[in-house]
């Protein structure tokens, strides 16, 4: 019965720990493993497609004096399905909702896109 007790509290003891090293370390270890890596060069490698404009919507912030506008568009790539996106950018006046814009996109990651320019 000894033993049993004495097993028990090792055991505890061992998954306490490590709970309590998880929760010290493990921000640590995702920092250095991190389990997706953003590539710097998809701007290069991207894949430019016509965007539609579907909705526009002012965010409330400014960036160097202009208003940040939230856009969602209709990607409509040469190769493959349409997606929805919604980005959070700076646009020139002439872009207005319904219109057509070309668009450079991460074919790995949709969130990552950029305006080339509006058509």
């Amino acid at each position: 019965m000894q033993l049993l007790v004495t097993l028990v509290f090792i055991i505890a003891g061992t998954i306490w720990a490590g709970f309590l090293l998880a929760a010290l370390f493990g921000k640590l270890f995702l920092s250095l493993f991190p389990a997706r890596r953003v590539s710097k060069k998809w701007p290069a490698n991207g894949v430019e497609a016509e965007a539609i404009i579907l909705k526009m919507e002012r965010t409330g912030l400014y960036i160097n004096k202009l208003p940040q506008i939230r856009l969602q568009m209709q990607v409509r790539p040469d190769k493959g399905r349409n997606f929805l996106i919604d980005i959070d950018t700076v646009t020139p006046p002439a872009v207005k909702a319904g219109g057509v814009v070309r668009v450079k996109y991460n074919p790995r990651n949709y969130k990552e896109l950029l305006l080339v320019n509006v058509a």
